[in-house]
């Protein structure tokens, strides 16, 4: 899917077989916040995009990987290349990169474990690109774990562009979830199954023994013109993160490690509330990308 020209960002994908990398760069300087409400987060470089740290840090990438913390290798690559480029705070006349990571964990049929070059690849692939589906690092993404990963279903990465009056929000998502995705009249879309037929993994759960495991991550970035300070981009991400809990049942469990992000890039003055609202619609449409065939880039 192509990226609107009006977004400043470029996007770096790469995958193997079984897992991959999905980066963001920024082509331009920004605020980026964070929301953290999962309750086993992987995640490389997150510390200084909370509210109370630096405030005007501009971040250089954005990464998603899978092969859980491994993933953080792949990431490497990203940062060397962008050393390389030059980009990064100036400190004592050496360029450090900004770049927060978040990964999923994604090993199924194989314990290959990513290295460096998944990075450069992704550094050198990026474009005005996104890949909606198994690509990226939603290459192995799954949802409905209740009854294991065998009986799981297929996800993957998605995105969603909106734009009202010159306000645009963008939202990328990686879905790799405990929970079942449903639609908007409360029909699953994707998650545990016994056979072809899903289970009610809420219901399940209230009703039997299970064992669970730390196998799950919803990740997500919102990406906008809006002009927000760090506290109010965090404020932003964190409505993303809250309104998946009405598509992804359960979410924010001990056992995920749902992250996202909110990059701003400062150009448009809106209400904070309409800003947040229109993200919450966005990553929603996010979600719903990976699972249809049509994609969800409208206007």
């Amino acid at each position: 899917m192509k990226i609107p020209e009006d977004v400043p960002v470029k996007i770096g994908e790469f995958e193997s077989e079984e897992s991959g990398i999905t980066a963001i760069f920024p082509e331009r300087g920004n605020i980026t916040g964070i929301s953290q409400r999962g309750g086993a987060p992987g995640t490389m470089g997150t510390e200084v995009l909370h509210p109370m740290h630096r405030k005007y840090t501009s971040v250089d990438a954005v990464v998603f990987a899978g092969r859980s913390i491994f993933g953080t290798i792949a990431a490497m690559g990203v940062i060397k290349a962008l050393r390389e480029e030059g980009k990064g705070l100036i400190i004592r006349g050496r360029n450090i990169p900004v770049v927060p990571v978040a990964v999923i964990f994604d090993f199924i049929n194989d314990d290959h474990i990513p290295d460096e070059s998944w990075g450069i690849n992704a550094f050198k692939n990026r474009g005005k690109y996104f890949s909606i589906g198994r690509h990226g690092a939603g290459k192995g993404a799954t949802v409905g774990k209740v009854l294991g990963i065998e009986n799981s279903s297929p996800s993957g990465q998605g995105i969603s562009y909106l734009e009202k009056s010159g306000l645009y929000v963008m939202a990328i998502s990686v879905v790799n979830a405990f929970g079942d995705v449903y639609d908007e009249h409360g029909k699953i879309l994707a998650g545990a199954r016994i056979g072809k037929k899903f289970i009610d993994t809420s219901r399940y759960i209230i009703e039997k023994n299970f064992e669970i495991g730390y196998e799950n991550t919803t990740l997500g970035i919102i990406i906008t013109n809006a002009a927000l300070d760090r506290e109010d981009a965090c404020s932003v991400a964190e409505a993303a993160n809250n309104s998946l809990a009405g598509i992804i049942r359960p979410f924010n469990t001990s056992y995920d490690g749902d992250t996202f992000f909110t990059m701003a890039f400062n150009e448009k003055n809106d209400d904070i509330e309409r800003i947040k609202l229109m993200a919450q619609e966005a990553i929603r449409e996010s979600v719903y990308s990976i699972f249809r065939n049509s994609g969800s880039m409208r206007q």
